[in-house]
């Protein structure tokens, strides 16, 4: 099923629960509920490629165990080293999150910061290229020293 599909399917769902919401309210809550809808299947698309190129989230794991990262921003440079030699070269905050997930590991209170900080110019561990993120390559380097 493709997401035009998907959303249809959901759409119609959606009309179906709101029969049972006060008329004056049925807009609002249709217009929240299909956002949060949209936005769900954006967030398991991005969990869905970070799963096909990485065996099931399996080099995450295995990086994480080998690295032993003993902070939110070495975490984010693994996530992101792991990433790259996979294939994915542009990385979305998303797909950081994901990774935290995937690993079931906390995802960090502030991970906007957490990537300015691995972007910035104390540690230029990635590049933030017009919308996404690209590896360094001095991250590069200093995961491969760790």
């Amino acid at each position: 099923m493709n997401q035009y599909e998907y959303l249809k399917v959901q759409t119609e769902q959606l009309t179906e629960m709101l029969k049972s919401i006060p008329p004056s309210c049925q807009e609002e809550v249709f217009l929240t509920l299909f956002r949060a809808l949209k936005n769900s299947k954006q967030e398991q698309s991005v969990e869905d490629e970070i799963r096909n190129h990485t065996n099931d989230g399996k080099d995450l794991l295995d990086a994480i165990s080998s690295k032993e990262p003993s902070s939110n921003l070495d975490r984010t440079l693994v996530f992101a080293y792991v990433m790259d030699k996979s294939g994915i070269k542009k990385i979305s905050m998303k797909h950081v999150e994901c990774c935290y997930s995937i690993c079931d590991l906390k995802v960090p209170g502030n991970l906007v910061q957490n990537l300015r900080d691995a972007s910035g110019s104390r540690y230029r561990y990635l590049d933030f290229v017009q919308d996404h993120y690209e590896i360094t390559k001095r991250g590069i380097d200093i995961f491969e020293a760790m």
